[in-house]
């Protein structure tokens, strides 16, 4: 038999399966970029010689987080104008910063140390939707994680565009550069309804239909927003878009907090996907997606970050334990937003909301191999009753020692392998001194 390139040994496996089976004392096998064998160190069947082998002991062996929404290289922002509304934060801070600092080198470097966040903290896919996306495809392939990406398209000029038709035309010379890639997969990113006007909104729901791209949006996110379209269009913001043509299975909408009942339904019927953003939603008081809706299972849901601009952080754990805390809060009961459905929603479900769960977002064979190692020898992990409670409840972002995603390790014992984040932390630090110098009156903490 020919030997298989990585042999795990004695870890505990959480498969994420259709049979969420947990598997004990597991053996699993790693050749190129997928699981070919998962199986238990006491099975007599025969194995293949292993050209490397990785002891472990005492750690749990599961799918990555998969970050459903996030806008990567707004790291360069964080912590920059906070405390606000999200209209005040984005128009009169966000945007004039963005005028002025966003450019490629200033896309790749802040890119660079979203991606090392993020694996850090155990998410081995992301979907981003900003600007000079073509920089954020390369940055993820030299790092080694997965993207879903999309140019963000407005009805105005952004950093990398001058209109919208010029945006679309860059999407599509990045669907075209990044097709059939292992690692990167291209989306249409319309802003939101309050940014893209209706002509706007049907021309990219066209070109979304032609070249067979997902479309990502921000919607139902703010009580503004749904005013301001029940105004001008007289319907809700949900309705809006399905009268466009674009409420169906390719959309991926982020944040859907505030929904009628029978829009709820509309979005079940269609196959909407969304991306449910709890910490940002918070600090922006935007509100709360209801939960009651979000853990029915014939919801397509999964966790985003939104952007370290307003969060801050990328760590998708944090926001699996404020959904859990803040559901049970809401619904005054303490056994609603049970752990394995969050766990499933960081997991399998969120690769279904990016469309890649038939190769990922568990472990299984033929799938690719990508994973993350816990190590459960922590005093705050101990005793073990349930897994899925301990990953809610009690998970630490340090307690991930290593990811590997297509096959590749990206970080062992805490160690990022293919990146320098002290040379990332370090460039990122220079170009934040120049944006407190132009803008020092934004600097309300001093």
């Amino acid at each position: 038999m020919k030997p298989v390139d990585l042999r795990i040994e004695n870890a505990m496996v959480l498969t994420m399966d259709n049979k969420r089976s947990i598997i004990e004392n597991a053996c699993v096998d790693i050749s190129g970029d997928s699981f070919v064998n998962i199986c238990t160190m006491d099975d007599i069947s025969p194995r293949p010689e292993a050209t490397k082998t990785l002891n472990a002991e005492g750690k749990l062996l599961m799918p990555g987080f998969i970050n459903c929404h996030t806008h990567a290289a707004m790291t360069l922002f964080r912590g920059f104008a906070d405390d606000m509304p999200l209209k005040t934060w984005l128009e009169d801070y966000i945007w004039p910063a963005e005028a002025a600092f966003v450019n490629g080198p200033n896309v790749q470097i802040s890119t660079r140390l979203a991606i090392a966040e993020m694996i850090e903290s155990g998410t081995t896919m992301f979907a981003d939707m900003y600007f000079f996306e073509d920089e954020v495809a390369l940055e993820c392939e030299k790092a080694g994680i997965r993207v879903m990406l999309g140019e963000a398209i407005l009805d105005f000029p952004t950093p990398n565009m001058k209109n919208p038709t010029d945006g679309l035309k860059y999407t599509l010379f990045l669907a075209e550069k990044w097709k059939n890639h292992p690692l990167v997969k291209v989306s249409v990113a319309s802003h939101s309804i309050y940014a893209c006007s209706e002509d706007l909104l049907h021309e990219i729901n066209k070109f979304s239909r032609k070249h067979h791209l997902d479309i990502q949006m921000h919607l139902a996110e703010t009580h503004t927003e749904i005013q301001k379209i029940k105004e001008e269009k007289g319907m809700s913001a949900a309705q809006y878009v399905h009268a466009i043509g674009m409420f169906d299975q390719r959309l991926i909408a982020s944040h859907m907090i505030h929904l009628t009942e029978d829009e709820k339904q509309l979005s079940i019927q269609n196959g909407v996907r969304i991306a449910h953003n709890p910490q940002s939603n918070l600090k922006l008081a935007s509100g709360f997606i209801d939960t009651r809706f979000f853990i029915r299972p014939e919801v397509c849901i999964g966790f985003g970050t939104d952007g370290a601009a307003s969060n801050n952080d990328l760590n998708i754990a944090a926001e699996i334990q404020t959904t859990a805390f803040l559901g049970k809060h809401l619904q005054q009961d303490s056994s609603a937003c049970k752990a394995a459905e969050l766990i499933e929603m960081a997991t399998i479900k969120a690769a279904r909301v990016l469309g890649v769960d038939s190769f990922t977002g568990s472990i299984e064979v033929g799938k690719k191999a990508d994973f993350i190692l816990i190590n459960l020898n922590k005093s705050h992990l101990s005793p073990l009753y349930n897994i899925y409670s301990h990953l809610v409840y009690s998970l630490c972002r340090s307690d991930i020692e290593s990811v590997m995603v297509n096959g590749r390790m990206l970080m062992h014992d805490r160690v990022l392998l293919n990146m320098d984040a002290q040379n990332t932390r370090e460039n990122i630090k220079m170009i934040s001194t120049e944006i407190s110098k132009k803008f020092t009156h934004f600097n309300h903490g001093h």
